[in-house]
């Protein structure tokens, strides 16, 4: 077999349904659709998120290919009109206030979040490009090391002068008090819910009770559920209603998990009880779901559940901002990040408290004893 007939093999393969087949696929064309999304979106960051959306895309429309044999050539069409997608919304995106008000029915942007754009704009690129990865795509700093091949230390040097220089310039436009960096702890708001269910009525039904208990809430419909549209949604939580329609929702799930901005949404799953077989609860856990409810459901049950994964998230956060504010020294705020850990996420942060090496230094302190337990 000639390795022209061995790739036209493994799209017959795919398109039966044979997912390894395409994983061989994607890792054969993908340095090719990195290279069109690169091009587009002029760095390595979109452009491997842009790479990730085009090959799922592809899996997901191997039906329509009619010549297995004109897959490169279909795959890199797919991936230019991602970019293209993907272009025009950035550049919405970043319209000024005179332009966003010549587009007919353009929301008025924000004056805080526009003058914050320009804050950003005036960071050299290096430092612009660490505080965008790291505070909006969500990388860690471990990631954005492997990605540019340089030491977490220097990723780290890169945000911690990313930031001194954002708040130097946002106190020179009067965008933060003189006093910002004396106050205390930064206090998380609750974590934005969406909810995807075939019924629209029941969503916005359990948006409203979400919504009583101070979380803001979003129904979203079926072409929501898409990768790109999720980003613009970009949920702190998911609440998920199977079946839905025609779409497999293990395969969202899993998709998810594989894409740097969307990994981090925590996920609830409502399956009816005739579905959920020892099989497709299995399926949900290995799809990274946190928590996986039968219908009917006991309403309180699911909104506790919710309440969970929310204290989880923002103890988890608290004690990544004590870790960031230990490499300064800086040791009340550490410590007031710290109670905040441990108020949210119980025992379990407490434990996380004690095995973090970051606050070797302040071990000694009572306080610190106060918190972690001794």
């Amino acid at each position: 077999m000639n390795p022209k007939n061995a790739w036209i093999d493994l799209v017959e393969s795919a398109r039966k349904g044979d997912r390894q087949a395409f994983d061989r696929l994607a890792d054969l064309y993908k340095d090719m659709v990195f290279a069109v999304c690169l091009k587009w979106a002029g760095n390595a960051a979109d452009a491997e998120d842009l790479t990730q959306d085009a090959l799922i895309r592809a899996y997901t429309r191997l039906d329509q290919l009619e010549d297995p044999a004109r897959f490169p050539a279909w795959l890199c069409r797919i991936a230019v009109n991602r970019c293209k997608t993907w272009l025009a919304r950035e550049k919405r995106r970043d319209m000024s206030l005179l332009e966003a008000e010549n587009i007919p029915g353009a929301a008025r942007p924000d004056d805080d979040a526009l003058a914050v754009r320009e804050a950003m704009a005036s960071l050299p690129e290096d430092l612009r490009r660490a505080l965008r990865l790291f505070y909006l795509d969500g990388m860690t700093q471990r990631e954005m090391a492997c990605l540019w091949r340089v030491p977490e230390s220097t990723v780290k040097g890169r945000l911690d002068a990313g930031r001194r220089r954002l708040r130097k310039e946002m106190l020179k436009m009067g965008l933060m008090p003189d006093v910002a960096q004396e106050t205390g702890v930064v206090l998380l708001p609750n974590a934005r819910i969406a909810v995807a269910d075939p019924d629209r009525k029941a969503a916005r039904a359990l948006c409203d009770i979400f919504k009583k208990e101070g979380y803001p809430c979003t129904a979203i419909t079926r072409g929501d559920l898409l990768i790109a549209r999720l980003r613009q949604v970009m949920p702190g939580i998911l609440i998920l209603t199977a079946p839905f329609e025609d779409i497999d929702e293990f395969e969202i799930l899993r998709a998810m998990k594989i894409a740097p901005r969307l990994r981090e949404i925590a996920t609830v799953l409502l399956v009816p009880k005739e579905k959920a077989t020892q099989e497709h609860v299995f399926a949900g856990w290995q799809a990274g779901v946190e928590c996986y409810l039968t219908r009917p459901y006991i309403l309180a049950e699911l909104v506790d559940f919710v309440r969970r994964i929310d204290q989880k998230t923002k103890s988890e956060l608290y004690r990544a901002l004590a870790i960031e504010h230990a490499w300064h020294r800086d040791t009340p705020k550490v410590l007031d990040y710290l109670r905040q850990a441990a108020a949210t996420g119980g025992e379990t942060a407490v434990a996380a408290i004690r095995e973090e090496p970051a606050f070797n230094y302040i071990r000694h302190l009572e306080a610190f004893q106060e918190i972690a337990g001794g």
